[in-house]
């Protein structure tokens, strides 16, 4: 069973995220300069399974993957849409978000992003354009892949660095266009993750756990009557 805690950072004023299945653990948090940090201190593979067991962070999980599929990064929300005065300016807006939405889904570099189910993150100091062109070769990079599977949601951490250091880490800038437009989901993601609280949804599935079996008793008695 995957355990999801937090605990506030008190450097970036925001919470680091784990998630742990008793085997390995995968940390989700910011830098201190606003960055996305995803991170594990296992030097080797590390690999489980995100089920709908916790069906928040399966959300979670779900809608990024969703997005990343449809290359659905630019749009306009509701309150964006109360900014135009003019409806024509709004449509023809939203129309060229679309369009962009469009180049992005058929650039190269796309499909190397997202590929037969599998959405792969890749820690670079260079474009990720180049990188995700040249992924086959040698260097010193963390790759993380997430792929849908029937049930659930396959997260899997590599390297191909040979250095000793445990931590390894996949940072994404959230201004910078090195990593733009696929920083714009992961921040989104990491935003909403920042809505909940583990310890919160632990009481919900004691209390939920406890009704059944006070359901399951009631009803036993009855049939016994």
């Amino acid at each position: 069973m995957l355990e999801v805690t937090r605990k506030l950072d008190y450097k970036t004023g925001t919470y680091e995220y784990y998630l742990n299945n008793g085997k390995n653990l995968l940390a989700i948090g910011c830098k201190d300069n606003g960055n996305l940090c995803v991170w594990t201190l296992s030097s080797k593979e590390i690999e489980f399974n995100i089920t709908k067991e916790n069906m928040f962070i399966y959300s979670l999980f779900d809608e990024l993957f969703s997005d990343l599929k449809q290359a659905d990064i630019y749009c306009l929300t509701g309150k964006d849409l109360l900014a135009y005065e003019d409806e024509e300016e709004a449509y023809a807006m939203q129309k060229e978000m679309c369009e962009m939405n469009q180049e992005v889904k058929e650039s190269a570099w796309y499909h190397k992003l997202f590929h037969d189910d599998t959405i792969t993150l890749i820690s670079t100091e260079f474009s990720p354009y180049e990188e995700y062109l040249n992924q086959d070769r040698k260097g010193n990079r963390h790759i993380l892949k997430i792929t849908r599977q029937e049930d659930c949601f396959n997260i899997r951490m590599t390297s191909n660095t040979m250095d000793n250091t445990p931590r390894r880490e996949i940072i994404i800038d959230k201004c910078s266009e090195m990593h733009a437009p696929v920083n714009v989901l992961l921040m989104r993601f990491y935003e909403k993750l920042l809505e909940y609280d583990p310890s919160y949804h632990q009481i919900y599935i004691e209390e939920y756990l406890r009704e059944t079996g006070r359901q399951f008793i009631k009803k036993a008695k009855e049939k016994r009557y």
